[in-house]
């Protein structure tokens, strides 16, 4: 058998759709009169064996947040094998071949959502996070009040501006959100606000300092529910304003359904213990380029110098520098005896601060001189949070 790997074009696209409604029972859009064009921002990769296309990647150009700065990020989805060649070896090349431009261009980290991670696992990829769906029933938001202080109206095309500011200034305060700028994210505000039922805006002294993005559904009854994409605010009083709004539903909708990830601070201002997880999705991460990935983020204003090896094919050793102003600088350097060595999913659960070292060490994925296991611990710190689904 001949295996072409090579980039996808327009004449790929009634394969590609055909190869997705295999693989995730996607629309039958292979079959229709004319093809749907391709979405902008993204690289696609397949895989060809004796010239037909059985496997397939994108990699999306994203930018996400981590340790306060924006980073580039390569996204893959729609990563999909023919049901003849799984177990067959082709995702290694796809990814060589789908990540390579990002590569070339210093991409600091690709992430992904596996339908089984143990795949990604073999390419470096370590599940980080999850983003969920999480079930409130409306009556237990009944009780919550607007605050005195702010404002609630709906959101027109004019105050997309200030909705994506809230958006960027929380995810600035996270590990892993998408800025959402970029080819990738291209949609006009008009687009944006015809996505949802509509957009609560939380206003304060006539600044917005939160937002609610929904989906009415259909039906009432205590079956009925309202979908809410983000829930997000700068300020506390921003989030019961907006659960406020959300509860105003109880007398026709039963549920409230709220995408979300990590610890919100919504359970801190939930009153109730109602928090039901209706959905869940890992999320994986892979740091492609270590001294890009390392430098680009913000520290700690300590002055500190770490040395640690990565793991891959082979071991290779680095050297993290902090200024004490918040900013380091990392590079390559020899591997010395004294290094502890991460390997690469190691490196991607400390970097997103989603395991300690000494998890970690239990598990096989950090060896050797452990004196610097309390300065990699206090330094990757965070939770990993994500809200958009790819």
């Amino acid at each position: 058998m001949s295996v072409e790997i090579r980039e996808l074009t327009e004449d790929d696209r009634r394969a590609s759709d055909a190869l997705s409604h295999e693989a995730f029972g996607a629309p039958r859009t292979d079959r229709d009169p004319e093809p749907r064009p391709l979405p902008p921002g993204r690289h696609r990769v397949g895989a060809f064996a004796d010239g037909r296309l059985v496997a397939k990647l994108s990699a999306a150009e994203y930018t996400s947040f981590w340790g306060g700065a924006e980073l580039p990020t390569a996204g893959i989805g729609g990563v999909t094998v023919a049901v003849e060649h799984r177990r067959g070896g082709l995702l290694r090349g796809l990814f060589e071949a789908g990540l390579a431009p990002a590569r070339e261009n210093g991409v600091a980290v690709s992430t992904l959502y596996p339908t089984a991670p143990a795949i990604y696992r073999r390419l470096g990829y370590e599940v980080v996070t999850d983003l969920i769906t999480v079930r409130v029933p409306t009556s237990s938001l009944a009780t919550l009040a607007v605050p005195d202080s702010v404002r609630l109206r709906r959101a027109t095309e004019a105050d997309l501006p200030a909705v994506r500011a809230v958006y960027r200034a929380w995810a600035e305060g996270h590990n892993g959100p998408l800025s959402r700028t970029g080819p990738a994210f291209g949609a006009s505000d008009a687009e944006v606000l015809a996505e949802f039922s509509g957009i609560t805006l939380a206003e304060v002294d006539g600044v917005c300092v939160g937002y609610c993005s929904f989906d009415r559904g259909t039906g009432y009854g205590p079956e009925a529910t309202v979908e809410v994409s983000d829930l997000v605010a700068t300020t506390g009083e921003g989030y019961l304003a907006l659960l406020a709004s959300l509860g105003s539903h109880a007398s026709v909708v039963g549920n409230i359904d709220l995408r979300t990830s990590g610890s919100d601070v919504v359970r801190l201002l939930h009153r109730t213990s109602h928090w039901q997880v209706v959905s869940r999705n890992p999320y994986m991460l892979a740091v492609l380029d270590v001294p890009a990935a390392l430098s680009g983020r913000r520290w700690l204003p300590v002055e500190r110098t770490l040395g640690f090896g990565v793991e891959d094919e082979a071991v290779h050793g680095y050297r993290l520098t902090l200024d004490g102003l918040g900013g380091g600088v990392c590079e390559q350097v020899p591997l010395t005896f004294d290094m502890p060595v991460l390997t690469r999913r190691g490196l991607a659960a400390r970097y997103a601060g989603s395991q300690s070292c000494a998890s970690l060490r239990a598990a096989g994925h950090l060896r050797g001189d452990d004196r610097q296991d309390p300065w990699l611990d206090a330094l990757f710190t965070g939770e990993a949070h994500v809200l958009d689904y790819f």
